[in-house]
């Protein structure tokens, strides 16, 4: 018996999972919201949701343990959806959609860069924002608007404090006890 979740079968799509679950609560769920909006729009995910007689057994097994919702990331909602839906696709489309997660996360960590370059806090409106970019409008829109922010930034500066020499984005984020927190137990 393959004891490997159905993610772990593809590189890419194993990926996808694990940069999802490396963060924080808050993040996880908006990114979760945009890669369910994505397998919604691309492949009616929903609609093979309800469709349940078409999946094969392994895959109706899979979603009837996933409702006892023993995994980690079962207890967010929007997270236990997105990986329901990333199982329900076809190999193809699972590998397609992995793909998009990880320029999506590269995205939020480029918007990070950019908050850690200008001392300034992530917020979630933000990160919200560039998620429905990305799902609406693809990653070269976010670029403009991750632009946008900059010269925000630049023009506008709402620095609280600059980050000290060596301190990370993490601690400066848990350290001014404002904007979105950032999961301490990652490894």
């Amino acid at each position: 018996m393959n004891k490997h979740r159905f993610y772990d079968r593809d590189v890419n799509v194993s990926r996808a999972v694990q940069l999802l679950l490396l963060l924080p609560f808050e993040m996880q769920t908006i990114i979760a919201d945009g890669i369910s909006s994505i397998a919604e729009q691309e492949f009616r995910a929903n609609k093979l949701m309800r469709e349940i007689k078409t999946l094969g057994t392994e895959k109706v097994l899979a979603l009837y343990k996933s409702k006892q919702r023993k995994r980690d990331y079962d207890k967010n909602p929007a997270v236990h959806k997105a990986i329901n839906y990333l199982l329900v696709l076809s190999d193809e489309n699972r590998a397609w959609i992995a793909l998009r997660i990880i320029g999506l996360i590269g995205c939020l960590q480029d918007y990070l860069r950019t908050c850690r370059t200008y001392a300034e806090l992530p917020h979630r409106e933000a990160v919200d924002s560039l998620t429905s970019i990305y799902v609406e409008c693809g990653p070269d829109q976010v670029k403009v608007y991750l632009k946008t922010i900059e010269a925000e930034f630049m023009t506008y500066g709402t620095r609280k404090r600059a980050l000290l020499p060596g301190e990370h984005l993490e601690e400066f984020i848990r350290n001014d006890r404002i904007g979105l927190r950032l999961r301490n137990d990652n490894p």
